[in-house]
């Protein structure tokens, strides 16, 4: 039972990236659409590119190209799914102006914030997020062009680049889009796709022993009225620097606060818990 701190273990059976992507934008189909356009924009595929071929091949870290911007993207419109039947009100839309009073629009900022976040790996590592910002404008220029009209896309525009810029657990985010990005970001450390270096590119043997604890990881039963479970499933106690690290420091610099419960299971028992 879930109160009394079990968890089923093992992984569950995914069905490829692309259509859990799909999966995730049920219900927002101009999300859907722009990130198809997107991830198949020329420009966009080469700075992704060029990020890996710096944080990867120069740096030692793990991906942080295509694979990762779609995992993040992912994991950002299935938190905001179960937002949207939790009650929880998007930053984007209703409190602005000339914005539609639904999701709809919420969902474009999380997916593509989502997809562009680590554009500025390209350029370096330290404080890419602002120069992901510089890249994401000129592109989101172009892709909204036709997508909405003004004053609603420059808003939009402005929300997608605080998303970007505050990813980070190193920028707060003040803006529900934002802080569902940072904890995606976060939740993608499954089988070693760690966000922090690996052991060959910090000597800190931690790094690379937590990265390696985390099997799976998956939301809990939505139920209103109650914060949304989030779990992670480990193999080892290594894990639990893991969540302290980076999940911990995103959701303390985001507004998600008791929106969240955050559980670590080893073999079905709980052996960690984040909630505020």
């Amino acid at each position: 039972m879930f109160d009394e701190g079990l968890h089923p273990p093992g992984p569950q059976k995914r069905p490829p990236l692309h259509r859990q992507l799909k999966l995730a934008c049920a219900g927002f189909p101009k999300a859907w659409a722009l990130s198809q356009s997107l991830i198949e924009d020329p420009q966009y595929i080469s700075i992704l590119e060029a990020a890996n071929a710096l944080v990867v091949n120069r740096m030692g870290y793990s991906d942080h190209g295509r694979t990762h911007a779609l995992v993040v993207a992912t994991n950002a419109l299935m938190l905001l799914q179960a937002g949207q039947t939790l009650g929880w009100e998007p930053s984007f839309g209703k409190k602005e102006a000339n914005a539609s009073p639904d999701f709809a629009d919420s969902a474009v900022v999380v997916m593509l914030g989502a997809l562009m976040h680590d554009l500025g790996n390209s350029i370096a590592r330290e404080k890419h997020w602002e120069f992901s910002v510089q890249l994401a404008q000129p592109i989101l220029e172009r892709l909204l062009s036709r997508a909405y009209r003004e004053p609603v896309r420059q808003k939009m525009i402005l929300n997608i680049l605080e998303v970007v810029q505050s990813h980070d657990s190193a920028v707060c985010s003040y803006s529900l889009e934002g802080s569902i990005v940072k904890l995606a970001d976060a939740m993608d450390c499954e089988g070693g796709r760690s966000r922090l270096p690996p052991a060959q590119a910090n000597p800190n043997k931690r790094f690379h022993d937590s990265s390696q604890a985390v099997d799976f990881v998956h939301l809990g039963p939505v139920a209103k009225g109650k914060p949304l479970p989030i779990w992670f499933e480990l193999n080892d106690k290594a894990g639990l620097f893991q969540l302290e690290e980076i999940v911990a420091k995103r959701l303390e610099t985001g507004v998600l606060g008791e929106k969240v419960v955050v559980e670590a299971f080893i073999e079905g028992k709980r052996v960690w818990k984040w909630m505020k």
